[in-house]
């Protein structure tokens, strides 16, 4: 799933989808899915920033190379150009679009369809 998020001045465009997940724990060495049940509602600017992080290097990347050349040095170059404040504002919007990636756009089918 794609979405463009103002984060302060900037306009970035984010891809939630199948391997975000991987590069997520691949780049922090946090498995997402324990991170989100360990905080429940409490959501920390850090998961937001870092979920930021991976989407918008999936919408900006052209291969699986240069995703796996991510790394914590390339997060900190990236977050530093943003107020903190402004993508902590943005952080449920970020969150917002892992969980509609994973429940899916499509309606269930009816039993017996």
């Amino acid at each position: 799933m794609y979405a463009n998020i103002r984060i302060g001045d900037k306009d970035v465009g984010m891809l939630a989808n199948a391997a975000s997940s991987y590069i997520f724990k691949q780049i922090f060495h946090e498995d997402l899915l324990t991170k989100f049940s360990e905080m429940g509602m409490n959501l920390d600017q850090n998961i937001g920033e870092k979920l930021g992080y991976v989407f918008a290097m999936q919408a900006e990347k052209n291969s699986i190379q240069e995703l796996m050349k991510l790394n914590m040095e390339t997060f900190l170059e990236w977050v530093s150009g943003f107020d903190p404040l402004d993508i902590f504002e943005k952080s449920d919007e970020i969150v917002d679009l892992y969980q509609k990636q994973k429940t899916g756009t499509s309606d269930p089918k009816e039993q017996g369809e």
